[in-house]
């Protein structure tokens, strides 16, 4: 996958990733003053502009020539085959994110159903979506940690991504993007029961679809909007509650309760247990055996 406006532009590059099979990558940067003529990407594109001393773009492209103002929190939709000219005043930190089109048209099928053909976005240009901004940190927050479920977590803010972008920027009716994405009663029970027999293991987005007989993009949009959480969520949130369990009924060390749980590490299922619970789990051990 190549982007030339990323290969050819100055840069001091913080992260990159393209996390297993996703169909996305993902990079933090920090360009210096530049102008760049790049040719159109077969990949969509996002730009969150992060900070730094640039306040104004230069941009040509298929909608013309303008001047737009930068401030943290601005996006700029770049839709894939559309090449464009853009020069900024300043230093500029970005967050970009790649996706691919095929990825985009397959949860735009799943979610709008049989009338979703190819789908194409709206150039944006420098507007602020808080949505869409606390979804791409998420993903660069992910692609940072090695924490479990990581990968999970990845697909599913992948499908939340899409989701947003149909629902604003595609040419497709919005109010029919989230029609149909209920799961059934049966399909959470088996999630639910799959996830449970299955704590400690590396599950996947798509080990979860299997479990339900149906797409990823359908459980990822489907589960939440019948449970109220995501299926990550729903994942920490049954490790955690073995970990009490355990905690409250046994010897075992705290890191042999992590590895039992689905975590990576002692630290990060202190850390995970903390956000969850208050407290530490050592704390909690010796509150729940006063």
């Amino acid at each position: 996958m190549t982007n030339s406006l990323l290969a050819c532009s100055p840069q001091r590059e913080l992260v990159m990733a393209q996390v297993g099979s996703l169909s996305i990558a993902i990079e933090h940067r920090t360009d210096p003053p530049t102008t760049v003529a790049a040719p159109g990407s077969e990949w969509h594109g996002l730009c969150l502009f992060l900070g730094g001393t640039a306040r104004s773009l230069a941009l040509r492209d298929t909608l013309g020539a303008r001047l737009v103002g930068l401030a943290p929190g601005s996006l700029k939709i770049e839709p894939a085959n559309c090449p464009q000219w853009m020069s900024w005043n300043g230093e500029a930190e970005t967050l970009r994110v790649r996706l691919s089109p095929v990825a985009l048209d397959a949860t735009a099928a799943d979610v709008i159903g049989g009338r979703a053909g190819p789908m194409a976005l709206t150039p944006c240009e420098m507007a602020g979506d808080p949505i869409v901004e606390r979804i791409l940190l998420g993903l660069l927050d992910e692609a940072q940690s090695s924490g479990p479920g990581g990968q999970l977590c990845m697909e599913s803010l992948e499908q939340l991504l899409h989701v947003q972008l149909l629902r604003r920027y595609a040419r497709a009716d919005p109010a029919a993007v989230v029609q149909g994405t209920s799961l059934s009663a049966r399909q959470v029970r088996r999630v639910v029961e799959f996830i449970e027999a299955r704590l400690e293991e590396p599950l996947t987005l798509n080990d979860l679809a299997r479990a339900a007989g149906v797409s990823r993009s359908r459980l990822a949009c489907g589960f939440r909007r019948s449970t109220g959480h995501t299926p990550h969520a729903y994942l920490v949130w049954q490790r955690i509650g073995r970990a009490q369990a355990a905690l409250i009924s046994g010897d075992e060390t705290i890191l042999a309760i992590a590895v039992r749980c689905g975590f990576e590490s002692a630290s990060h299922f202190a850390a995970t247990f903390r956000r969850i619970v208050g407290i530490t789990p050592s704390d909690f051990r010796k509150r729940s055996r006063r």
